[in-house]
């Protein structure tokens, strides 16, 4: 319900407030790309940032509270003894260790990606899969929704499946077997 109070705000804050001044430029709705690429990017920029506001927040905090215990280990302080530019440590060393639990909330927030776009795509009028799943849900059409679950759990899986092998890059003592 977050994402929906997030999207009216939005909505009445940007589209309202410049829709005022005369600037139509973010309008709700779909627009197709291969007819104006510039417009539908003003047509899609407040989607995104309703999307984006909270994970943003999310990641960046445990990004940051990652590396800050990364930064205080042992072989954090080895690399800095050997002389290497501290950009060096926290860039090749640090934030390596530190994406790793960055990178198991990516996929976990599959899942809550896919529930605030329908959310998303009901409040700003897009015409896609989120809409249709609303759609489906009042008008009870059982096969729709049983189709968007499935393919959720499946779009979930392979994320999570993409971030096993992620941890492989990210630390060398997991082997993929």
């Amino acid at each position: 319900m977050l994402s929906a109070t997030r999207a009216r705000s939005l909505l009445y804050r940007v589209f309202y407030q410049f829709s005022k001044v005369g600037s139509l430029w973010f309008q709700p709705g779909y627009y197709p790309f291969t007819a104006s690429p510039i417009t539908w990017l003003g047509r899609m920029i407040l989607p995104w940032i309703t999307l984006a506001t909270v994970q943003v927040a999310v990641y960046s905090r445990l990004t940051r509270g990652s590396l800050l215990d990364a930064l205080g280990e042992d072989y954090i302080r080895t690399a800095r003894s050997k002389g290497l530019s501290e950009r060096r440590v926290i860039c090749r060393h640090g934030l390596r260790a530190a994406l790793i639990p960055v990178t198991a909330q990516l996929g976990v927030d599959v899942a809550t990606l896919i529930s605030g776009a329908v959310v998303t795509e009901t409040v700003f009028n897009l015409g896609g899969v989120g809409q249709s799943t609303v759609h489906a849900v009042v008008r009870g059409n059982l096969f729709f929704i049983l189709a968007v679950v499935i393919l959720t759990a499946v779009a979930v899986v392979v994320a999570n499946i993409v971030v096993d092998v992620a941890y492989s890059f990210l630390d060398p003592r997991v082997r993929l077997t």
